[in-house]
């Protein structure tokens, strides 16, 4: 213990009352001077200091408030003989451990007061060291950490999530993660932190910065860190996310490649189909016309040709669309999905590379439905479809299968199996078939990410995928999903009226194409007053000049104007008619057009379209009472 005064007779006073006692006894020593106290101070080379204060002592004042601004880890005590409150206040404000007023300082309360200097400066140098390792661990790497309490409120945040949220460190103190995060990553997270398994305390989370920007982030959540807190850690994978897309995206590419030659077969056999029922529609005509007026039974071959070709462009127009499904580079929305209806999807697309090289048996029940993503589902299923077809040889067609089953499982989930007759996998091909870059197929035959993609897609849909194989006996492949409730059946469809029952009324066609504007206004004529053009920034300047249209048929991907930017136009200048437009699109959507079509609350009919599909469009437009009239009708 060392001793510091003014006065050294004070000094040895202080001296000789401790050597009093057998705990201060030995080490006590007295500072030569000022000086020497604060170079032994500086080392720390003391327990403890006893501070003489003597009234407008200078130097005692300057010690004072060197410990505390150099944070020197010796306690000091100060002892005096007279009150002294202001000196008092500001000593103890300087972090002084003990001021002790004694006219006759006893050697039991001095130890006491050493002793309980010495604890608590041990105590808070203990704090003081597990603070500074907090902090150090709060703000080091690259993730953004967040300190909040149970109603979500930010108590704490470090420099990544400062600069993440643009906010300096005492503006984040207070906000709510709502107003971070959104109200539905706020509600994820509280969930997080709510769970009593700590396997489930992981979630991605897409998160609007003030730039407008859209970053994922993989949240992460420890409760109860502190007391009152919970640590909420964010990182930043929107690179992964999209070298993930991207990855995936080639292994569709992949994929693509293999069906491609049976894609043209299924593509021009049905064109095929409707050039002959065409050229076969006109010779009956012309016939018919040269006849004359008993020509019923050609005009009735010529009718059923034309059924002939509707049927054949139906089937390329499901083909497109399977096509367009699977390709999709979406970002993984959910939906409720019948999950039969990706699975037949999967297999219109792959039926015709199967074909070649067995037998394909569907045995799919419908009425399964599950919360996912159709255009992910559709992938997983083609990519375990054409896993099947490639693990058998071409030329046995017959005497091999492919069989693909959709059915509940005996534990109330949906299962869907795929399962082939091909040549197998050993056991170390099954241990690692889910690897990410594992194949077994030759260079440029694919890159080894399809099935590691499956386990992905399946597993974040709460789901598992399960293989089973044998060499020389085949592969089982098994989806198991939980099921959402009811029945997942479509619901059912509302009557087409009759077309003659639809009110005559004004419409106006907008499309580039003039063959598109052509067939639509054919199409229309005859019930309706149509007013077709091919530009959409002349249809604005009519209706800005007061015309008025009781529907607007609008495409989308238009040069110049596109329908968006008329639609948002009349939105500005004519709401009115904007509830009038009906959106007629063959589907080269651009990202953003994609975005805006399926966020807000549009009508759409895709092309090709029926005159059905278009009377249909116009009652639920039209405000005469039939159709509803809304905006969101679609």
């Amino acid at each position: 213990m060392l001793v510091v005064a003014d006065d050294p007779t004070r000094a040895l006073e202080v001296c000789a009352v401790a050597s009093r006692h057998a705990s201060l006894c030995e080490g006590v020593s007295r500072a030569a001077s000022w000086s020497d106290a604060r170079a032994r101070l500086e080392r720390g080379a003391d327990d403890a200091c006893v501070v003489v204060w003597s009234p407008g002592s200078e130097a005692a004042s300057e010690l004072l408030h060197d410990a505390s601004a150099q944070g020197w880890s010796v306690p000091l005590i100060v002892v005096t003989r007279v009150e002294d409150p202001a000196a008092e206040g500001a000593a103890m404000m300087l972090g002084v451990a003990e001021w002790l007023v004694r006219p006759a300082l006893t050697a039991l309360e001095l130890e006491r007061a050493v002793r309980n200097a010495v604890w608590r400066s041990t105590v808070n140098r203990s704090l003081s060291e597990r603070e500074r390792t907090f902090r150090a661990a709060f703000e080091g790497g690259d993730e953004a950490r967040l300190l909040v309490d149970d109603a979500g409120r930010c108590r704490d945040a470090n420099a990544v999530a400062r600069r993440v949220f643009d906010l300096p460190a005492g503006d984040l103190v207070g906000v709510s993660l709502a107003a971070l995060v959104g109200a539905f990553g706020h509600a994820r997270l509280a969930a997080l932190w709510a769970t009593d398994e700590a396997s489930a305390r992981e979630a991605a989370l897409r998160v609007q910065r003030p730039s407008g920007a859209s970053v994922t982030y993989e949240a992460s959540v420890v409760p109860r860190i502190l007391h009152d807190c919970h640590l909420v850690v964010l990182r930043d994978i929107t690179r992964r996310e999209e070298m993930r897309m991207r990855l995936s995206l080639s292994e569709r590419m992949s994929s693509l490649g293999t069906l491609a030659a049976g894609m043209a077969h299924a593509i021009n056999n049905p064109l095929q189909v409707i050039y002959a029922s065409v050229d076969l529609v006109q010779q009956h005509l012309g016939r018919a016309r040269a006849v004359g007026p008993g020509a019923a039974e050609e005009i009735d071959e010529a009718l059923s040709e034309m059924v002939v070709a509707r049927e054949a462009a139906e089937r390329v127009q499901r083909v497109v669309r399977d096509l367009a499904v699977f390709t999709r580079a979406d970002h993984g929305e959910t939906a409720r999905v019948n999950l039969a209806v990706p699975l037949e999807t999967a297999v219109r697309l792959t039926a015709t590379t199967i074909r070649h090289r067995a037998t394909l048996v569907k045995d799919i029940r419908p009425g399964a439905s599950v919360m996912g993503n159709e255009a992910q589902l559709t992938q997983v299923f083609v990519h375990l479809l054409l896993h099947a077809a490639q693990a058998i040889a071409e030329g046995a067609a017959t005497q091999n299968e492919v069989r693909v089953a959709l059915a509940r499982a005996a534990d109330g989930r949906v299962q869907v199996t795929v399962s082939d007759t091909g040549h197998g996998m050993s056991p170390e091909v099954v241990a690692q078939v889910f690897d990410p870059f594992f194949t077994t197929r030759a260079v440029g035959e694919g890159v080894g990410l399809g099935l590691s993609v499956c386990h992905g897609t399946v597993t974040a849909m709460g789901g598992e995928i399960l293989v089973e194989s044998e060499r020389g006996r085949g592969t089982t492949f098994r989806v198991i999903l939980p099921t959402l409730g009811g029945s997942g059946r479509p619901a059912t469809m509302t009557p087409i009226p009759v077309l003659e029952t639809v009110p005559r009324s004004r419409v106006l066609v907008i499309d580039d194409d003039p063959l598109v504007v052509r067939s639509l206004t054919r199409l229309l004529q005859g019930h309706h007053e149509v007013e077709a053009l091919t530009d959409a920034r002349e249809a604005l300047a009519r209706v800005l000049s007061g015309e008025r249209f009781d529907v607007i048929l609008c495409d989308v991907m238009m040069p110049e104007m596109s329908g968006v930017d008329f639609y948002q136009a009349l939105v500005a200048q004519v709401p009115a008619q904007a509830a009038r437009v009906v959106f007629v699109t063959g589907g080269a959507f651009s990202t953003e057009t994609r975005a805006f079509l399926e966020a807000g609350q549009h009508r759409v009919v895709e092309k090709p379209v029926t005159r059905e599909t278009l009377f249909k469009a116009l009652l639920r437009v039209l405000p005469d009472g039939q159709g509803d009239g809304a905006p969101g009708a679609r």
